[in-house]
């Protein structure tokens, strides 16, 4: 489930940094703005993203700016040792944006503690650091890496970086 930043925040300003430090200790993805189009073309009517905005101006942010998605297996998700996104209520993490597809892509944590990202084939492809994912090839994810699924920005923190993140917008000093 998605929380706005300010709710981590608030949270930290409870909680204290060492307790939010051991309750939130997991990657997360960030949601930052739109950064394309859809247009519909070809017989079928088939969607395609125009990434227009990726070095050019940015569209209106829409309600999934400053979204926090938490990448972890959710009770309800797949039964799969992946941490499966996508716009489906039957996926681990559920982004509800028209544009994502409704299985779009994979986390999976490797042994080192990284994480790996896997495009499952989505209709309008991923994007890391403005670079497109080839279908079902694993990358592995850097701090702070920008992410598109289909026409959404994204930002992908460790958790420390997240902490980090959270502590500073609330004023706090990390420990």
């Amino acid at each position: 489930m998605a929380h706005h930043i300010d709710d981590y925040i608030r949270a930290m300003g409870i909680k204290g940094t060492d307790q939010f430090r051991r309750d939130y200790s997991t990657s997360v993805i960030i949601g930052l703005r739109v950064v394309g189009d859809l247009s519909e073309d070809g017989e079928r009517g088939e969607a395609q993203t125009f990434l227009a905005a990726l070095h050019g101006q940015e569209h209106e942010t829409q309600s999934l700016n400053r979204r926090v998605w938490p990448l972890v297996k959710s009770a309800y998700g797949p039964q799969t040792p992946y941490i499966r996104v996508g716009r489906s209520s039957k996926n681990d993490v559920v982004i509800p944006e028209y544009s994502i597809s409704q299985v779009h892509c994979e986390f999976a944590l490797m042994p080192d503690g990284r994480i790996r990202i896997a495009d499952l084939g989505s209709h309008n492809g991923t994007l890391i650091n403005g670079k497109a994912l080839e279908p079902k090839t694993p990358y592995v994810m850097e701090d702070e890496d920008e992410l598109v699924l289909g026409r959404y920005l994204f930002e992908f923190l460790e958790a420390e970086t997240f902490i980090g993140r959270v502590s500073v917008m609330g004023g706090r000093k990390v420990a």
